[in-house]
C-alpha cells in the first residue's frame, strides 16, 4: 500500500473494526490470509467459523506451525489442544483490535497462554496488519511517526492492563514482591499496589510497566515487562464470538 494512501487512511480516525471485519469467519480469513494458516491445514481443525482450532498433529512430524504447541502426552498422536480465539478490543480506539488465538487452562497455578503462531493486530484506519514471531513483529513498512501514533494509541489497553494487574495480587510478579516487602516490618501495614503503563513497543510487541508498592510510611518500586500476546490470555480479552455478538446487538436495538 502507498503512503499516500496510509495517510488518507489515517486522517478519518475511529472507524470500527466490525465495519470491514464482520464476522469471526472473516477474522479468520485475515489471520489465515495473514499467517498463511491454510499452508498447515492438515496440522489443525478449523471448528465454528475459526472461532476455535484444533491442533492434530503428532509433535515433529511436519515442522508445522502446531507442532510447538505443549505437549500433553507422552507419544505418537498427543490428545488434541484446543485454542479459542479471542480479541481484546483497545480503549478509545475501536479501529484497533488484538487478535489469536488462547489455550485455556483450568487449574489456577497454570496460566492461559497465547498461540505465537495465529496472533496479529488490527488497525483498520491505517489498513494494517502485525504480527509477532519470536520477540520482533514482522516489517510493517510504517514510518517513525506512523508507529509512534499507534505506540500511543495501544498504550491506553497497557494502561487499562496495568489497573487490573494492580488489583489481582495473586497474580504476575506482584505477590513475591509483596512477601519481600512484607518482611521488612515487624507488623505488616496494609500495602497499596499500582501498576502504571509506561511504554508499548509495537515492533517488539512489548509493554512496561512500573509497579509501586506503599504501606507503612515505605515505598518500593520495579519495572515489569509483558508482551502484547499477554494480553490475549489476559482478563481484558473477550471471545471473538462475544465481540461480534455485541455489534449485532447494538445494531438490533
Amino acid at each position: 500500500m502507498s503512503g499516500i494512501v496510509l495517510v488518507a487512511c489515517a486522517v478519518v480516525c475511529g472507524a470500527d473494526v466490525r465495519e470491514t471485519i464482520p464476522s469471526v469467519a472473516a477474522l479468520y480469513d485475515v489471520i489465515d490470509q495473514s499467517r498463511q494458516l491454510s499452508v498447515y491445514k492438515d496440522d489443525y481443525r478449523v471448528l465454528k467459523d475459526g472461532a476455535v482450532l484444533e491442533a492434530l498433529q503428532t509433535r515433529g512430524s511436519t515442522g508445522g506451525i502446531l507442532d510447538k504447541l505443549p505437549s500433553r502426552g507422552s507419544s505418537g498422536i498427543e490428545p488434541l489442544s484446543k485454542g479459542e480465539l479471542r480479541v481484546v478490543p483497545i480503549p478509545n480506539h475501536p479501529n484497533l483490535l488484538l487478535a489469536g488465538y488462547v489455550t485455556h487452562h483450568e487449574s489456577p497455578i497454570t496460566y492461559d497462554y497465547a498461540w505465537r503462531e495465529a496472533n496479529l493486530l488490527l488497525d483498520v484506519d491505517r489498513n494494517v496488519v502485525i504480527w509477532w514471531e519470536q520477540r520482533n513483529a514482522v516489517p510493517h513498512f510504517l514510518s517513525k511517526e506512523q508507529t509512534a501514533a499507534l505506540n500511543a494509541d495501544l498504550l491506553s489497553a497497557a494502561k487499562a492492563w496495568g489497573e487490573r494487574i494492580a488489583r489481582r495480587r495473586d497474580l504476575y510478579p506482584t505477590e513475591p514482591r509483596l512477601q519481600e516487602f512484607d518482611r521488612q516490618f515487624v507488623d505488616p501495614p496494609p500495602v497499596e499496589v499500582s501498576c502504571k503503563a509506561v511504554s508499548v513497543d509495537v515492533v517488539s510487541g512489548e509493554c512496561e510497566f512500573q509497579f509501586r508498592l506503599s504501606g507503612g510510611g515505605q515505598t518500593a518500586e520495579f519495572p515489569y515487562k509483558a508482551t502484547l500476546l499477554d494480553l490475549l490470555a489476559s482478563e481484558l480479552a473477550m471471545p471473538a464470538e462475544q465481540y461480534f455478538a455485541a455489534a449485532k446487538t447494538e445494531e438490533s436495538k
